[in-house]
């Protein structure tokens, strides 16, 4: 056998051992290698059914693979046929080249036990050690991988503790090329996966450059429905909320490159679908029918995220505040310190510097159709809130700084109320201007809420808002708000929530062009104007103002316990407050008495009028002008004021005519004792009010009043109210009072009221005690006519006394009401010695007469007769002659005395003998009194101003003698 032919036989013998080798000894020798060692190796069976080698196209592939459990119990991992073709160039490239991978029907198997651990934790543990690596510079290894299939995979998780299977099933791969030669390291590898994962379908596609320095990546994710409470189980929940469903859906592209300049870029739609959020007990508080999220280019790395478009639609949230004012859902969100390490919270700003912002721009924002309900069980009576239809269109949102947004919303309150806003809104720095439009909004829903802190029902009213507000965060220590527009409450309907009866109503109360300014507050409202103004004021049977009643006391608002009591802070800047104009236009209030019987009520309607420039500036005053009737009397009310300024400032005048006092018989029945037959009230008040200092006049005039039929009560004053009325009450019927006021309003014991009733109280003491004083008070010229002088021992007029009785018969002439009692006195002493002295001189003028033999029998005779001094020296001793004749001789003691005296000692001696025994009796002084009463009394019906019978004369008054009070000579007058 020749050379070649004996290379060509050991050439075929070669060929034959590699060809029996390959296709036969190397499948059934590995089989038997990997069946012994692979379970030495993983402590587990393993089982194959067939290897085939194919040495000459460098193929290989395992039949019925099959991993078991460590306890035998069921696959942990599995496969139906695994297909590996080995290009032949990887012989002469140096580098691993692989034609093509082919994976059939995996099926992987693992659990998580009760103990925490995995089903092939022990797998894990078996490969750990505790000495480290040498680290060791080495060539890369070169491979390339074509045509990398999965198809028809399966893994199932079985969570044990949970009870929760979790499985993928229909997984498949599809990688076309992976390499790393430097000739492919710019092809994309374009892999494909998909599975259906629980059900869900997902599948990720892309391309990428894994090798390249460019890193270059796209990769395309779509999942169909992930449910998201299936995995949640794995998530710590502190808190006591729980998903009870959501689907997510996911279609995007997520792009890298990491060359020249690194970006992670994502694009496409995210959508949120049926999301429900209930409390462990079941009760829902959110629930979202769909949130849908698309995706524009945005830069991950660079913190920069832009989405264009982010819907809502339809959420519904349900909130409840509890008894202890907690809110629902929020109360069952874990505290932050619950869950946070210790020292969570506090940055060291040194080691950690704040990390850049992320940029968050959303083009479009919409919210469709949401809904909230608020249940409000904090209250004494359980308030809902309904909140539907709430829109939301929001563009251009964006936490860069000074970015701003186009805004608009609009919802409906409580099915009624309308409520909307466009504007602008600004994040960073925040910013805020919308437009306001609040219609329709029915404040009978709130009624819960007034009832907290009075009690007001509501039974109607809208109230209404269009404006535009302004909030600007800026740099300053305080923000820029401000607010302008008008606000209006329309047909407004109140009752008392004690008693159920009417309190106050309006058709419309309308403030116009209102701006207001934070910081120093500044309010301003050119008008506000009220409309058909009902108000209805009552006393209560118990004596309680309605008004007084309706604010609930502290206890009421809260009966728990005391509120915290609020540190002072520091004081706020003056505010500047102005009201050009307050209009009230056909105003009425209905004032009812039922604590007094019978009931009293008065209307007071008509009521229109302004005030016109109010303003909390100093100095600056707002002019009053009202009007009205008070059943059917009219009342106008004018002047100046200023309730807005640190020093208060009033100066204001009221007339009111006519108004009819028979009405006012209850109370004059329960005070006075009488009805009011009638009369007419009349009344001009001035007030003055500059800071605390108060000043005013009173001009009250009583017109034909009279007392009618007499009323038992026991809170009757005992004064004479008839008495004083008769006094006060001129001849036209007419009653005028001025009754000034002054006090110091800061004084805590001043109280108009109580001031003005005291000098009406006064008026009855003195008509009771002192009645001509009252009358003195009424006189012009302030005359004191209570009593009439007259001389000693007569009974004539003197002009001092003339002139107090022409101002007596005035004052009774213009008061016929009032009846005079006339009681003439004497007195003992200097009446008695008058009268001596009068009979004396009778006497000496009877001797005259004598001598002259004129003597008649006329007993006034001697009254015409003069006497000089000359003639009374020579009468007197002829008169004491013929009187002594009369006298007893024991009694004649003055003899003597004459006989050693001379001429004028004499007379003088004689002349006090005769007046001291004329006799004067007390009956002469009565008369004497009752003539200087007759003089009186005849003097003022002779003025023909005082009618006889209204003129008493009675019993006079006899003063002793050696009284040390001026003499008695005098008529008394007392008004009855």
């Amino acid at each position: 056998m020749g050379r070649i032919q004996k290379v060509f036989f050991w050439l075929a013998v070669v060929v034959l051992f590699y060809t029996l080798f390959g296709f036969f000894a190397a499948p059934a020798i590995v089989k038997a290698v990997l069946v012994k060692k692979l379970p030495e190796a993983l402590h587990r069976e393993v089982a194959i059914e067939k290897i085939r080698i194919n040495p000459y196209v460098l193929s290989a592939s395992v039949e019925g693979f099959r991993l078991d459990e460590k306890d035998g119990q069921g696959e942990f991992v599995a496969f139906e046929r695994l297909d590996v073709n080995l290009a032949g160039a990887s012989l002469f490239k140096r580098a691993l080249m692989i034609q093509s991978v082919s994976l059939r029907e995996p099926a992987i198997n693992f659990s998580r036990l009760d103990d925490q651990t995995f089903s092939f934790s022990d797998l894990l543990a078996d490969q750990t050690t505790d000495e480290p690596q040498p680290e060791t510079e080495s060539k890369p290894f070169l491979f390339s991988i074509n045509n990398i299939e999965i198809d028809g995979g399966a893994i199932r998780y079985q969570d044990i503790p949970r009870r929760v299977d979790h499985v993928v099933a229909d997984l498949t791969l599809a990688i076309p090329s992976i390499s790393n030669l430097p000739s492919d390291i710019e092809v994309f590898v374009e892999p494909a996966f998909s599975a259906v994962i629980d059900g869900t379908p997902f599948s990720i596609d892309g391309e990428t450059k894994p090798f390249a320095d460019s890193l270059a990546t796209e990769i395309d994710l779509h999942i169909n429905g992930i449910n998201i409470p299936h995995y949640l189980a794995y998530i710590p929940n502190p808190t006591g909320l729980t998903i009870a469903s959501a689907w997510l859906d996911v279609d995007t592209q997520l792009n890298y490159i990491a060359q020249p300049t690194t970006r992670l870029a994502l694009t496409g739609t995210v959508t949120l679908r049926e999301l429900e959020v209930v409390d462990d007990e079941g009760n829902s508080y959110l629930r979202l029918p769909q949130l849908r999220v698309l995706l524009a280019d945005s830069d991950l790395l660079a913190k920069e995220v832009r989405l264009s478009e982010l819907v809502i639609d339809a959420p519904q949230v349900d909130l409840v505040r509890l008894q202890d004012e907690q809110i629902l859902p929020f109360a069952l969100l874990a505290s932050p310190e619950a869950g946070s390490p210790p020292g969570a919270g506090e940055v060291d700003t040194d080691e950690h510097p704040a990390a850049e912002p992320l940029k968050l721009t959303i083009e479009r924002l919409r919210l469709n159709d949401g809904e909230l309900i608020f249940k409000d069980q904090a209250l004494e009576t359980p308030a809902t809130v309904a909140i539907s239809q709430l829109a939301v269109a929001v563009d251009a949102l964006s936490t860069v700084p000074d970015s701003v947004a186009e805004v608009s919303w609009s919802l409906t309150l409580n099915r009624a109320g309308q409520l909307s806003g466009k504007g602008t809104f600004v994040l960073d720095p925040l910013q805020v201007k919308n437009e306001l439009d609040i219609k329709n909004l029915e404040l009978a829903d709130f009624q819960p809420y007034i009832s907290e802190y009075s009690h007001v029902l509501v039974d109607r009213g809208a109230y209404s808002l269009q404006g535009e507000l302004s909030f600007d965060a800026g740099e300053a220590e305080f923000p820029d708000l401000l607010f302008a527009g008008q606000t209006a409450i329309q047909g407004l309907r109140t009752r008392d929530s004690q008693s159920g009866d009417a309190l106050i109503q309006w058709s419309e109360l309308l403030v116009n062009r209102i701006r207001v300014a934070y910081h120093p507050l500044e309010l301003s409202v050119a008008e506000i104007s009220l409309h058909d103004l009902d108000a209805q004021v009552l006393i209560r049977e118990g004596g309680t103002l309605n008004l007084a009643t309706l604010a609930r006391t502290a206890a009421e608002q809260d009966a728990s316990g005391e509120r915290p009591a609020e540190e002072p802070g520091e004081a706020a800047p003056p505010a500047n407050i102005s009201l050009e104009k307050f209009s009230l236009h056909n105003g009425k209030v209905v004032f009812q008495d039922r604590s007094i019987q019978p009931a009293y009520a008065a209307d007071f309607d008509r009521l229109s009028g302004s005030v016109t420039g109010l303003s909390s500036q100093p100095g600056s005053r707002a002019s009053v002008e009202f009007d009205g009737r008070l059943d059917q009397a009219p009342v106008t009310l004018s002047g100046a004021t200023n309730l807005l300024s640190d020093e208060l400032f009033v100066d204001l005048e009221v007339d009111f005519k006519n108004f009819n006092l028979s009405p006012l018989s209850p109370y004059s029945g329960k005070y006075i004792g009488n009805r009011i037959d009638r009369g007419m009230l009349h009344l001009d008040l001035h007030y003055q009010i500059r800071g605390t200092q108060l000043e005013s006049t009173n001009r009250v005039l009583l017109d034909q009043f009279t007392l009618g039929e007499r009323v038992e009560s026991p809170d009757a004053t005992s004064l004479p109210v008839g008495l004083a009325i008769a006094l006060l009450k001129n001849r036209r019927g007419e009653i005028t009072l001025d009754i000034p006021v002054r006090g110091e309003l800061d004084d805590p014991e001043f109280r108009l009221g109580g001031v003005i009733v005291q000098v009406l109280v006064n008026l009855l003491t003195r008509a009771a005690t002192s009645p001509f004083s009252l009358l003195a008070a009424l006189i012009p010229e302030g005359k004191d006519i209570q009593f009439i002088p007259f001389a000693a021992g007569s009974a004539e007029v003197t002009q001092e006394g003339a002139e107090s009785l022409e101002v007596l018969a005035e004052v009774l002439y213009d008061r016929p009401g009032l009846r005079l009692d006339i009681a003439g006195r004497a007195d003992a002493e200097h009446d008695r010695r008058a009268i001596a002295e009068q009979s004396l001189m009778r006497l000496v003028k009877l001797e005259k007469l004598r001598k002259a033999r004129a003597l008649r029998e006329d007993e006034d005779q001697y009254k015409d007769v003069e006497l000089s001094e000359e003639e009374y020296s020579e009468y007197l001793p002829a008169a004491y002659a013929r009187f002594i004749e009369a006298v007893p001789k024991e009694e004649q003691t003055v003899a003597a005395e004459l006989e050693a005296a001379d001429a004028d000692q004499e007379l003088s001696l004689m002349e006090d003998f005769l007046l001291k025994h004329i006799k004067v009796e007390d009956q002469d002084l009565r008369l004497l009194a009752l003539e200087r009463a007759n003089t009186v009394r005849g003097s003022l019906v002779a003025s023909e101003k005082v009618e006889p019978e209204r003129l008493f004369i009675i019993e006079p008054r006899l003063a002793a003698a050696g009284r040390d009070d001026e003499k008695q000579t005098l008529v008394e007058l007392q008004i009855r």
